[in-house]
């Protein structure tokens, strides 16, 4: 009964549903909170979260490919996604899978579309490594890199 009742003041306090997992860790939190303001396109969010130096890696052979060293870099890319799909680029879900120290893996689905009629329906990997509550490192694992490389564009 005590676990029903703690679901129920969870669900009615109002937190969102990144915040409700009281058993995560600071890191997963960390992930959760970012992945969030991904998918609600809250940027105050996302900038808080990334480190300045970020190392993030974006895989396929497309205009967004490669890695990337800085925060500002990371935001450019997402500006050239959301350009590119004219607004349509969304995070739908995500999910953690696992965590090891500082570092957590995460399952993302991506959608979007093209004025043309191209699309972007893609489920993603991603691991964050997690330091001084910021976001230092993403290396991403695209399940269909040929979608990817399409969709936005062969280098």
């Amino acid at each position: 009964m005590k676990r029903i009742y703690f679901v129920a003041v969870l669900i009615l306090s109002g937190l969102p549903v990144w915040a409700q997992q009281g058993t995560d860790t600071k890191e997963v939190q960390i992930v959760k909170e970012f992945l969030h303001g991904v998918s609600t396109k809250n940027r105050e969010i996302t900038h808080r979260l990334l480190d300045e130096n970020i190392s993030w890696d974006q895989p396929g052979n497309n205009t967004l490919s490669g890695k990337k060293k800085t925060a500002d870099e990371v935001f450019t890319m997402s500006g050239q996604m959301h350009k590119i799909s004219q607004g349509t680029f969304q995070l739908k879900d995500y999910k953690v899978l696992g965590i090891n120290g500082n570092q957590v893996i995460c399952q993302l689905h991506f959608t979007a579309i093209r004025p043309e009629g191209a699309w972007l329906d893609i489920q993603n990997t991603d691991v964050y490594t997690v330091e001084n509550g910021k976001i230092i490192q993403a290396q991403v694992f695209s399940a269909d890199p040929s979608q990817e490389d399409y969709f936005w564009g062969r280098k």
